[in-house]
């Protein structure tokens, strides 16, 4: 789906993403596996944004949505009272969103997660090497409860001298931080 603008994740600018049905965001796969993870993982979906990465199951209810606003610098996907998977039916409805604006912050709101414990939520590189996970198969999501991301500002307001080197064991040598 196209964002409708420049998106800055992990350095990279994406200008289109895929959504899951199992409350992730990707900016490379289009499928993935329907069981969370801990993050960060080597399997896909990689360039992943897990908001509620779990077995979740639109085809029994509930409708997953999306809006690009790209005069705004905004996307929003919705899953919007999808149950969870479970053998036999009778999961619980999550409505839950992540929105992506184009300064490079996201944002996790969720409305009603039930009795969520069984998800991962965070995100990850490319490469499912570097990632950052809030929580995994945790007691931490709640009804009302927003879980933002933001990049960090480029630091040109410090500078150390030397800026590399290397001591052998048991030297010491002075650094002055500018």
């Amino acid at each position: 789906i196209a964002l409708g603008f420049g998106f800055p994740f992990y350095g990279e600018p994406r200008d289109s993403v895929s959504v899951g049905s199992d409350g992730w965001l990707s900016f490379t796969a289009t499928s993935g596996a329907n069981g969370n993870q801990r993050l960060p993982t080597p399997g896909e979906p990689d360039a992943l944004l897990a908001l509620l990465w779990d077995d979740l199951d639109p085809s029994a209810g509930g409708t997953v949505l999306v809006h690009a606003d790209a005069e705004a610098g905004r996307f929003v996907a919705q899953w919007n009272e999808v149950p969870h998977y479970r053998y036999g039916g009778g999961g619980e409805p999550v409505t839950c969103q992540a929105i992506l604006a184009a300064d490079g912050t996201i944002r996790y709101q969720y409305r009603t997660v039930a009795d969520e414990q069984g998800c991962s939520v965070g995100i990850e590189d490319d490469a499912g090497a570097r990632g950052l996970e809030v929580v995994f198969n945790g007691p931490y999501l709640r009804d009302g409860l927003a879980v933002e991301f933001r990049p960090l500002p480029p630091v040109d307001w410090a500078r150390l001298e030397p800026a590399t080197g290397a001591l052998e064991p048991g030297l010491n040598h002075a650094t002055t931080l500018h």
